[in-house]
């Protein structure tokens, strides 16, 4: 694909669609939409997929900004397939770029220009994430960079959790993958490697995805000159939810089969038993209290949220069973699948 020029008056540049999407939560996709249409470009083409949302809220966002392009489905389809419809729709309309972003994000209004340059200057890009930031603490980096860590099997972030204060640089870093929060993604490369994989339904799609452009020569990138603001707590189902455990221990594992071999694959499933087994009380610090805490636990295998979680995610990995997790791990567990 060629590089994007510049817009200047009679040149409306480069075609870019941004995709949201919305599950019974029209007032963060309203205000999404809002901070989206002060950006610091010429147009951008807006849709939002509304996951099959019960609470009237598709109607809502349609009366609101009824120029933007409302795709309903009948089912939450997930994070992974509910963009997957937007991008297919986005490419079918002639996009040169897509844009995913969560709907209960703020955006700079020089998000999609600061993408665009970098884009530009990049020799291989590919993916290119934000620098998200707490909508609650502005100046606090939410997610940070991600590197694959060779040691540990898993990944680290860098800047996570700390403020802003310009030690990260302000280059575009080359990261192992781009968070789904705010990913920006060049035509040509939907077009080579093909849409997320829907079997992830929410969490490592993202990763798996930028992980198969870099079989395929495509770099990540965080950019931080594209800056959004994430309202972490409105979506993210509290850390210990038992339904992201259940997502992140079953798609770790389907991740790593695809892209890691067999000793690394061994690697991440010990890590995520520890996890578990820490949660049971093995990491006590004192003796005594850990054997309370294991016996205490033991007693209460069949009951603890977060164990069965995990133990339901090995099951239906190692069962091929994909999609949405199993409803009695929680009640809220479609609204965390509409955001990262």
């Amino acid at each position: 694909m060629p590089k994007p020029e510049k817009q200047h008056a009679g040149n409306p540049g480069p075609r870019v669609f941004v995709i949201t999407l919305n599950w019974n939560n029209a007032s963060d996709t309203i205000e999404c939409v809002d901070s989206l249409k002060h950006a610091d470009i010429a147009a951008c083409d807006i849709i939002v997929v509304d996951n099959g949302s019960r609470d009237g809220s598709a109607e809502t966002v349609r009366h609101a900004h009824p120029d933007v392009s409302l795709l309903e489905m009948s089912r939450n389809l997930g994070f992974a397939e509910g963009n997957n419809v937007g991008i297919q729709h986005a490419l079918e309309k002639g996009a040169d770029f897509v844009l995913l972003l969560n709907n209960d994000t703020i955006v700079d209004p020089g998000l999609i220009p600061a993408f665009l340059d970098a884009w530009q200057n990049l020799p291989s890009p590919g993916f290119l994430g934000a620098r998200i930031y707490y909508h609650g603490d502005r100046d606090r980096i939410w997610l940070g960079m991600p590197h694959w860590n060779t040691a540990t099997f898993q990944f680290d972030f860098e800047g996570f959790d700390e403020v802003d204060d310009g030690r990260f640089g302000s280059e575009p870093t080359e990261v192992s993958y781009a968070c789904g929060c705010a990913l920006f993604v060049g035509a040509n490369v939907i077009r080579d490697i093909g849409p997320m994989d829907p079997r992830f339904f929410c969490y490592f799609e993202e990763v798996d995805w930028c992980f198969r452009g870099r079989e395929k020569g495509f770099s990540s990138h965080v950019v931080p000159g594209a800056k959004v603001w994430h309202k972490v707590s409105v979506s993210s189902g509290g850390k210990a939810s038992p339904a992201i455990r259940y997502y992140r221990t079953r798609n770790a594992l389907l991740f790593a089969r695809k892209h890691f071999p067999l000793g690394t694959r061994l690697a991440i499933f010990h890590h995520s038993a520890n996890n578990a087994l820490g949660h049971m009380g093995w990491k006590e610090d004192h003796p005594g209290d850990m054997l309370k805490r294991v016996y205490w636990n033991l007693l209460t295998f069949n009951r603890h949220p977060l164990i069965k979680a995990w133990r339901w995610g090995l099951r239906d990995y190692l069962l091929r069973r994909f999609g949405p997790c199993p409803e009695a791990l929680n009640t809220e567990r479609e609204n965390i699948c509409q955001n990262h």
